[in-house]
């Protein structure tokens, strides 16, 4: 039965058969005599409320379907880490692969245990308003399989990607904003240790060698004292310190060339301030700033401030693993 949504229809068939009947009315006034026939005052008004009853046909937001095969890991990832919630779960019987919907802030996703319901490995492109806030978030988390940082597109993005334990990708972008290359960049992770013993693993050149400047490290830890990393691909940075604070802070200027003291132009600021938290653990903050200052092209500083970013992403990486309890076993707390 036709309602008053297929008023165009029906006044093009109204026309049809006035025109085989020998009488031609302008479609305007076969539309008026369907509104009028349906208790409308006009073709307008008609027109108006088809317009609010039907919404406008065409696709809708897709909801990818990501393949899984652990609803207890799906739900540590999915839940526990990203922060979605369960919107439904759906089995056919107690003993069948699970299918279920989870959402956060408009974002819906179908995680699926049935076989042909996608494959391991699809990449799912989420834009975001707030990635630094999402990156602290998931940091404070201390998810034990991903500390995933924020990476600088080259289409003028920023993005942070997770992957979870099927192999499927989500990677979260949000255009930047920035238009000359950025002064700093900043990294930060949460570790399993006192802070005496994290004090210790960021001073002293043997642990330094373990989780950063892998082919040799030197401190002399003072104000006024040199810091050097060494890598053999890159060379022989050396830095001198501007502040030691036993157990909180550590300030020093960093060469921006190899085999070189730091000096203005080539130099930036690296500054570590690390925070005891209430559980016995520590945050460990890590900047590096003044690279607008360096004297070098503006491809060249966001060239370096990007090398920078990757370096403490996985400087950080290797700091969060020296510091796990299986890798200090035996030293015991400072």
């Amino acid at each position: 039965m036709r309602s008053f949504r297929d008023a165009k229809a029906m006044a093009k068939a109204l026309r049809a058969e006035l025109a085989a009947r020998g009488t031609t009315v302008p479609h305007s006034a076969a539309l008026e005599i369907v509104a009028r026939q349906f208790g409308f005052d006009d073709w307008n008004v008609l027109a108006a409320r088809i317009g609010a009853a039907r919404p406008e046909p065409g696709p809708r937001t897709a909801v990818p379907v990501l393949r899984i095969f652990s609803v207890d890991k799906a739900r540590e990832f999915y839940l526990d880490f990203l922060g979605f919630t369960v919107d439904w779960e759906h089995r056919f019987d107690p003993g069948s692969p699970v299918y279920l919907q989870v959402s956060r802030a408009g974002l819906t996703l179908h995680l699926s245990e049935h076989h042909g319901d996608g494959s391991p490995g699809a990449v799912v492109f989420v834009p975001v308003v707030g990635i630094e806030d999402l990156h602290r978030e998931l940091s404070d988390k201390r998810y034990a399989y991903a500390r995933p940082g924020i990476e600088d597109d080259p289409w003028h993005a920023r993005s942070l990607t997770v992957t979870d334990p099927f192999g499927n990708t989500l990677r979260f972008s949000e255009p930047s904003t920035r238009a000359e290359p950025e002064a700093a960049v900043a990294d930060e992770v949460v570790l399993p240790a006192r802070i005496g013993r994290v004090w210790e693993l960021i001073t002293r050149a043997e642990h330094i060698r373990a989780w950063f400047a892998f082919d040799g490290a030197a401190v002399d830890l003072r104000p006024g004292g040199e810091i050097e990393h060494v890598w053999h691909e890159h060379g022989r940075y050396r830095g001198v310190i501007e502040e030691v604070v036993p157990g909180a802070r550590l300030v020093y200027r960093y060469s921006s060339v190899p085999d070189a003291r730091p000096e203005p132009g080539r130099q930036t600021t690296v500054v570590f301030t690390l925070e005891e938290l209430s559980d016995g653990s520590t945050r460990v903050r890590v900047t590096e700033e003044g690279f607008d200052a360096l004297e070098m092209g503006d491809a060249d500083r966001r060239a370096h401030a990007d090398g920078a970013r990757q370096g403490w992403q996985g400087g950080l990486d290797g700091l969060a693993r020296l510091a796990a309890p299986a890798a200090s076993a035996g030293e015991g707390p400072a």
